[in-house]
């Protein structure tokens, strides 16, 4: 399995919570990221059985901590 990730960086927002970043990967943003995964998996001659899209975030916290949020199978 390939798996392609897709990392962000947000700035934690008052009142927000980590689970509401889940929402900015849309369903088209998702197919777009693996179409594009697909063609660079094809240009570079790669065979794999499963293609998976997961997606990072790097949260920066209000006092400037880092914390690491990590959705598998977003696209």
């Amino acid at each position: 399995m390939l798996v392609v990730c897709d990392v962000r960086t947000v700035r934690e927002r008052p009142g927000a919570r980590s689970q509401s970043l889940i929402g900015t990967i849309t369903k088209a943003k998702g197919a777009k990221l693996r179409r594009l995964a697909i063609r660079w998996v094809i240009a570079h001659g790669l065979l794999f059985d499963e293609l998976r899209v997961d997606v990072v975030y790097v949260i920066i916290g209000r006092s400037g901590e880092l914390t690491i949020k990590h959705v598998p199978g977003a696209g």
